[in-house]
């Protein structure tokens, strides 16, 4: 209903970059969050755009994915895969960092830990798409669909105004 809409109006890289910091935000606010009410109120804040990265990042991927002739089908199969993967390791290393913060009488310390991973997640991508951007100019065989990066970077933040979301949240 929200994510489409913007998405089309930002372009996908400004839409992932937007979603991102939301995300950064609304962990930073639960972390400092010291009632109940101001649990609620950062969910109303930041949740109307927490999922501008994942249509971002599902549009750009199956774009490049039929580019290079992968069928849907397998490239669904992979992101299912790295999902089973995160799904398996994240009750690992979460409930550790949020009893170690217990521990040391500071349980909000899994909250700046997810804000953490969502800055490290927001640079990564960002230099990925950089790298990217860079093998265009050079002529390599890197590149995005045309219609996913016209006026900037896929994922560097400056966007395209003509990507469109292939769903919404």
């Amino acid at each position: 209903l929200i994510v489409a809409p913007l998405v089309n109006t930002l372009g996908l890289g400004r839409s992932y970059f937007i979603g991102c910091l939301s995300q950064v935000a609304q962990n930073v606010l639960y972390g400092f969050g010291t009632s109940t009410w101001h649990y609620y109120a950062t969910v109303c804040v930041t949740s109307p755009v927490r999922a501008l990265p994942q249509v971002a990042l599902k549009t750009v991927t199956m774009q490049c994915a039929v580019k290079a002739g992968m069928a849907q089908g397998e490239l669904q199969g992979a992101l299912s895969n790295l999902q089973t993967v995160c799904r398996i390791v994240a009750p690992l290393v979460w409930p550790n960092i949020f009893a170690w913060g217990s521990k040391v009488g500071r349980p909000q310390l899994l909250y700046f830990s997810a804000a953490a991973a969502n800055l490290l997640q927001l640079q990564l991508s960002t230099v990925i798409g950089r790298s990217e951007s860079m093998s265009r100019r050079k002529g390599g065989a890197a590149a995005l669909p045309s219609n996913a990066t016209e006026g900037g970077d896929s994922m560097s933040g400056s966007g395209s105004r003509n990507g469109h979301a292939s769903g919404s949240a």
